[in-house]
């Protein structure tokens, strides 16, 4: 399978598969690691369907056919659980590395996309079936013909920096803030697009990675909210480098040892006058991860006439001409009218304006 495919991000993905059909499989292709999973979780949940979720390349043809029964002197193969759940009552069913599977399990599975059906014992009509594959020189993978592709809804997926991010934030993710900020300021330490670059039986960046690294860190409670600013203990960089890789934990190590505080949004627009001397010594980075932050607060929360005022102040003393500009498309996007109207009678926009005839006025000299 080629790489040079037009790709989708994961937002547009989740949302074209819940309005396909139940009868219409869908064919996910991708590296490891980028949340392919992850998207069928979400669709299983917004039709509030069981997941059942096989790795193809770790099943025997047991697991997949079930065992034979003699019964009246018929031999009859007794169908494995997880087929006859998908048979009984609506499931979501990933068959994940599809393409890694022994060739008599591919077989097996050819048949249920192709018929929606194994051993002659159908699935119910409302299961949903989306397999996952992984695609590239980098993978020992068996070729999928041409009518086999033909039978699904085909996506070449492509994470995406923004949705990744959404997702972090967000209770599915509930990633450690530290580790966004990381992400947001080195966009490609999110994952290692050339894997083929990569030493073999070498750590590196993935999304997933990442996922395990905070809950690896919080478990051994080096949470990099909680360390930050300090040196962090010993053990950090060996775990971070152990889940993503050596070059990217000495980045991470660094950033989160010089990381001064995590500033929330409140911080700014409740606190600013406490805080002011603190945030002053943010490096430009830092200011950037705030900036996105009070853009969440203001999608989540009713402003004050204080909030916007406290917002003008930090601006004032912290944003340079395109900073100005990424605040007010951070806040517009937020699309809380009450707080944009705020927004908008305050000093900043008139400062925006500012800031744009003298950029105007610097290119045409």
């Amino acid at each position: 399978m080629s790489d040079a495919r037009p790709t989708i991000k994961a937002t547009d993905l989740v949302s074209v598969i819940r309005l396909l059909p139940p009868t219409m499989s869908s064919l996910i292709i991708g590296p490891h690691g980028v949340g392919k999973s992850e998207i069928a979780q979400q669709i299983a949940e917004h039709f509030n369907l069981e997941l059942i979720d096989r790795r193809l390349s770790q099943m025997t043809e047991g697991d997949m056919i079930g065992l034979p029964d003699k019964s009246d002197d018929i031999t009859r193969f007794l169908p494995v659980d997880w087929f006859k759940l998908g048979c009984e009552k609506p499931c979501l069913m990933l068959l994940d590395e599809f393409n890694r599977a022994q060739p008599e399990i591919m077989n097996a599975a050819f048949q249920i996309v192709y018929d929606r059906e194994l051993n002659g014992l159908k699935l119910h009509p409302e299961t949903r079936i989306i397999c996952c594959v992984n695609a590239g020189a980098n993978y020992a993978v068996n070729e999928m013909d041409a009518a086999l592709i033909n039978r699904f809804a085909v996506f070449n997926f492509e994470p995406d920096l923004e949705d990744w991010m959404i997702w972090a934030k967000g209770p599915r993710g509930n990633i450690d803030p530290i580790i966004i900020d990381f992400i947001r300021n080195n966009p490609k330490e999110l994952r290692m697009k050339d894997i083929g670059a990569q030493e073999p039986m070498t750590a590196y960046p993935t999304p997933r990675g990442w996922a395990h690294a905070h809950a690896c860190l919080k478990n051994g409670n080096m949470a990099p909210a909680d360390v930050c600013g300090n040196a962090p203990p010993g053990a950090f960089f060996h775990m971070v480098a152990s889940i993503v890789g050596h070059p990217t934990a000495v980045s991470f190590t660094k950033f989160v040892r010089d990381y001064a505080k995590v500033v929330t949004a409140e911080d700014i627009l409740d606190n600013w006058d406490e805080k002011a001397s603190m945030v002053k010594t943010l490096t430009h980075d830092a200011v950037v991860g705030i900036i996105e932050k009070i853009g969440d607060h203001c999608a989540k929360n009713k402003w004050t006439k204080t909030n916007v005022e406290n917002l003008e102040k930090f601006a004032d003393a912290m944003c340079n001409g395109e900073d100005w500009l990424s605040l007010f498309s951070i806040v517009t996007k937020s699309k809380d009218i009450a707080n944009i109207k705020m927004f908008h009678a305050s000093g900043i926009t008139k400062r925006i304006l500012e800031n744009v005839e003298a950029a105007t006025a610097a290119k045409d000299k």
